[in-house]
C-alpha cells in the first residue's frame, strides 16, 4: 500500500471513530428549583448501565466546572447550565458531551427593581424608567401602567432593553422574564409618575422604547 492510500485509510478510520462515538444524554425531572428544593438529573448513554458519569456546571459566562462523577442520578440544589459525559474502560474511553440543560433557581428569588430618572412629568417632557434584576443576565422586560395605585395594571411594553421612556403619567411597575419554559420575576414596587401637562404620544426608535 502506498503512502496516500495509507493516509486516506487512517483519516477514514479516525472519522469512523468520531462519528460513531456515543453521546451522553442528560435529563432533568424539572428545570426550576423551588425555594428550598432540588432537581434530579439523570445521565445515560444508549440505555447502558456500565458507564461512569462526569457532570459539569457553568454560569452564563463562566467556564464549566466539574460537579463530580456520579452513577446515573444526581440531585442538585444550585441553578446553572449542566452537561455530562460518560466514561468507561482502562484506559478510559469517553463519550461526547450531552446537550446542556439550564436549571433556574427560584429559592433565592430574582427580584425586579424599577427606578425613574424623575417622578414629575412636565408638559411635552419624558421620563426614563429602568428595570433591573439582581444576578441579571439574558432578561427581557415587561412594563405595566395603572391609572391609580388600586386600578388594574395594563401591559404597556415588552422589551429586550432594561430602559424605556414614557410620556404619560401613571403608576408603573415591571417584571423580568426569560427561559423556556418562561420564568418571571415578581412584579417590582410601584413608581408613581405625576403629570403636569396634557401631553401623551407614542414614540419608538432603534435603541429606546418610548411609551
Amino acid at each position: 500500500m502506498g503512502t496516500m492510500p495509507l493516509i486516506t485509510a487512517l483519516i477514514q478510520h479516525e472519522h469512523y471513530l468520531v462519528t460513531d462515538k456515543p453521546k451522553a444524554t442528560l435529563r432533568a425531572d424539572t428545570t426550576t428549583i423551588p425555594a428550598g428544593g432540588s432537581v434530579s438529573l439523570t445521565w445515560s448513554v444508549d440505555g447502558s448501565d456500565d458507564w461512569k458519569y462526569y457532570g459539569f456546571r457553568r454560569d452564563s459566562h463562566s467556564a464549566a466546572d466539574p460537579v463530580r462523577d456520579v452513577r446515573g442520578v444526581m440531585v442538585v440544589t444550585e441553578g446553572g447550565f449542566y452537561r455530562c459525559r460518560g466514561g468507561r474502560g482502562d484506559p478510559e474511553f469517553f463519550t461526547q458531551n450531552s446537550e446542556e440543560v439550564f436549571i433556574q433557581k427560584t429559592g433565592s428569588e430574582a427580584t425586579a427593581t424599577l427606578t425613574a430618572d424623575r417622578t414629575v412629568l412636565a408638559a411635552g417632557g419624558r421620563v426614563t424608567l429602568t428595570c433591573s434584576v439582581d444576578r441579571s443576565y439574558s432578561w427581557k422586560y415587561v412594563w405595566f401602567r395603572r391609572t391609580s395605585v388600586s386600578s388594574e395594571a395594563q401591559t404597556v411594553g415588552d422589551t429586550d432593553q432594561p430602559n424605556t421612556v414614557i410620556t404619560q403619567g401613571g403608576v408603573y411597575t415591571c417584571r423580568g422574564r426569560r427561559g423556556q419554559p418562561e420564568f418571571f420575576t415578581q412584579e417590582s414596587s410601584k413608581v408613581t409618575i405625576k403629570e403636569t401637562g396634557e401631553f401623551s404620544h407614542l414614540f419608538w426608535n432603534k435603541t429606546t422604547f418610548i411609551l
